[in-house]
């Protein structure tokens, strides 16, 4: 399962040719939840390349890919929650650009959600690199899990959904520096859409060793119907040629 992951990812990186690559490193930050009684889980995967030719050598070359599992872990239990912010916030990155954000699997599209992703630098999640649906655009788009907004919620208007085990969205830019995955730490911010000023709002965890202002995300482990669903959405992704890229645009930096 890890291979056909592993293949998929180096797929996406091809956008920035397999010539001027090196080899591609690899981090997990599966099923990863805020912590406290309102709790929102995400997945996120990593991969990195150096740049070794043409305007961007000596860069990096990155890919995510991001789920919103609400719905799909017991431990998430905001009802419906937006993942509207995800930070890289370890090692030190220069400065990002380039970004593309497609979809790869069964993923819901509601209302032109890609013109709602921005790539800041320095963002405020960890000072580093964030890509955000939530900043320049008062939280109107993001990520959402199983649960659909009900009529008259305010958050969010757009969103890709991602509630089928096969569903992920894939962020790919570039950096200016060379730094491996495999160094790495994230962090991510989810509002519970159902109340986006009460407790589910505004629900961050961060990967790495606790800093004091932000809380650690704890690493929770699939019942095992999950895990089946998971890897046979992943069978279905595996190889090279087999990774499907849906509306991928790219989105000015702010």
């Amino acid at each position: 399962m890890r291979l056909a992951r592993v293949l998929a990812g180096a797929s996406v990186l091809a956008v920035t040719s397999a010539s001027a690559l090196r080899a591609i490193d690899f981090k997990d930050f599966s099923n990863r939840c805020s912590p406290g009684a309102v709790r929102s889980c995400a997945s996120l995967q990593l991969w990195t390349s150096l740049i070794t030719s043409g305007p961007n050598a000596g860069g990096t070359a990155v890919t995510m890919w991001v789920r919103n599992l609400q719905g799909s872990l017991a431990w998430d239990n905001t009802g419906g929650s937006v993942l509207a912010r995800i930070g890289i916030v370890t090692p030190p990155i220069g400065n990002a650009f380039g970004l593309q954000v497609t979809t790869s699997g069964t993923v819901g599209v509601h209302n032109s959600p890609l013109s709602q992703w921005t790539l800041r630098n320095g963002g405020s999640i960890g000072g580093m690199i964030e890509v955000t649906a939530g900043v320049s655009n008062n939280g109107n788009g993001g990520i959402i899990g199983c649960a659909t907004p009900a009529p008259g919620i305010l958050q969010p208007q757009r969103w890709f959904q991602t509630c089928d085990p096969s569903g992920w969205v894939v962020i790919t830019f570039t950096t200016d520096n060379a730094w491996s995955a495999n160094d790495a730490q994230v962090a991510f911010l989810s509002n519970q859409f159902q109340n986006p000023t009460g407790s589910g709002a505004g629900l961050e965890c961060y990967t790495g060793p606790n800093p004091a202002t932000i809380q650690h995300c704890d690493a929770v482990t699939p019942e095992p119907v999950t895990m089946i669903l998971l890897g046979s959405g992943l069978a279905s992704m595996g190889g090279f040629g087999l990774v499907r890229r849906r509306k991928g645009t790219d989105v000015i930096s702010d």
